[in-house]
């Protein structure tokens, strides 16, 4: 009986440190596990935080970098649509809105959506030049015979002050055969270095083919003055005139008797095109930048 209680003690000691054992384990494989997700845990947030590194090094990388100084410099100012300054720039370029006198210069910059200097043509600067010192300038010579001489170095200092002192053009004919009294059928004398226009103003018509124009809105913006012009076309017939909306359709707008009143600008505004000219500073004075149509 004794032997029996001995072995029984025995057996019961062995399960005991079969127990503690089993728990002992059972702890290690706890601190195992915990060790384990907080390992997991650590590298999923550390890939997290190196793709999120990524992200935001791509994104500052391709986000525009503001320049303060620039900002703090940048002044616009609202132009006086009615102001001295705004309309004689705008008239300088205006030559082109009269078909009689154009002829084919006719509506030049409004047949594009925009014209840079470097796609205006040589003969259109000519004619530009040619126009400005004849009609805004009065430096024409006209002759006892009513015969336009200009000499080419005046034509030279306009194309300047026009497009800039850097301008490249060349001393041309506006036409082949100049025998026309208009201001696009100038010729050139090569041997006396002058710009000839025969018996100007002799087949002046009644009416002509025109573009009109009114300024919307005027900004100087540091060195560049912009300004916006609402334009139509304006054909004259039997009865009146037609209003068309811009150079290349025939789009008509309106139509209307020569004894009506009409202000084209006001009733039809949401219908017409909008131009904008971007003009630059360059030694006090604005030339030509760019003109786009913007409506």
């Amino acid at each position: 009986m004794k032997e029996k209680n001995k072995k029984k003690d025995i057996s019961n000691q062995e399960l005991k440190k079969q127990n503690i054992k089993l728990k002992s384990d059972l702890d290690e494989f706890k601190r195992l596990m915990v060790l384990l997700i907080v390992l997991v845990l650590i590298s999923v947030l550390s890939q997290g935080l190196y793709y999120y590194s990524l992200e935001y090094d791509k994104k500052v990388n391709t986000t525009p970098v503001l320049n303060t100084k620039e900002i703090e410099q940048k002044k616009e100012e609202v132009l006086d649509i009615e102001s001295e300054e705004v309309n004689t720039l705008l008239q300088k370029f205006n030559v082109f809105n009269d078909q009689l006198e154009a002829a084919n210069f006719f509506g030049y910059f409004y047949k594009e959506d925009s014209y840079f200097l470097e796609n205006i043509s040589n003969k259109a600067k000519v004619f530009m030049a040619l126009s400005n010192i004849s009609f805004v300038d009065n430096k024409a010579l006209i002759d006892e015979k009513d015969n336009v001489k200009i000499p080419n170095d005046l034509v030279k200092e306009k194309i300047q002050e026009l497009f800039g002192t850097n301008t490249i053009y060349t001393d041309e004919a506006l036409v082949e055969d100049g025998n026309d009294c208009r201001m696009a059928y100038f010729g050139y004398d090569e041997k006396n270095k002058k710009y000839i226009l025969n018996s100007y103003g002799h087949n002046q018509a009644a009416y002509s083919n025109t573009i009109e124009t009114k300024i919307d809105k005027a900004l100087k913006i540091n060195d560049k003055i912009e300004i916006e012009v609402l334009m139509y076309k304006k054909i004259p017939t039997k009865e009146g005139y037609t209003i068309y909306k811009d150079m290349n359709s025939e789009e008509k707008i309106t139509s209307y008797n020569f004894t009506e009143e009409k202000n084209i600008f006001e009733e039809y505004k949401e219908e017409l095109q909008k131009y904008k000219y971007t003009f630059a500073l360059e030694n006090n004075n604005y030339i030509f930048n760019k003109i786009e149509k913007i409506k």
